[in-house]
């Protein structure tokens, strides 16, 4: 069974979790589940998505998250896979080990609250520009 709660503007699903206890072979089964609370999902801003950066060095925003001491933002390019984590919700495209001029990458950003990680939001394309001639 799902709940929701919302405190101080942060919805929290919580759900209710069954054990089901087999007493004549002593076992017992528990499912449990990992859950984001929706307060802590967040995604690179709204205005970004889809869109070609303007410069090479462009800061990629994600929406902030009250309580976030973190970002990792995590950058597809095929099979090539990078993170990087910051300690505000915007980075640069430089940053990274490797990237390229007109090319389409698809990000996701996932926070830090508390000392602990949660799930990756939405994920979306953002084109780099092709270089200046």
């Amino acid at each position: 069974m799902l709940k929701s709660y919302t405190l101080k503007g942060i919805t929290v699903l919580f759900f209710t979790l069954y054990a089901s206890l087999a007493f004549a072979n002593s076992l017992a089964h528990v499912t449990t589940y990992a859950v984001t609370p929706l307060g802590y999902l967040t995604q690179i801003s709204e205005e970004l998505r889809g869109q070609t950066l303007t410069g090479i060095d462009a800061d990629v925003t994600a929406d902030e998250v009250p309580l976030a001491t973190e970002y990792r933002f995590r950058v597809i390019n095929g099979a090539d896979v990078q993170t990087i984590d910051v300690p505000t919700n915007t980075f640069k495209l430089t940053q990274l080990a490797t990237f390229a001029y007109n090319t389409t990458y698809t990000i996701d950003v996932a926070v830090r609250v508390d000392g602990d990680w949660y799930s990756y939001g939405d994920a979306y394309n953002i084109t780099t520009p092709a270089p200046v001639t």
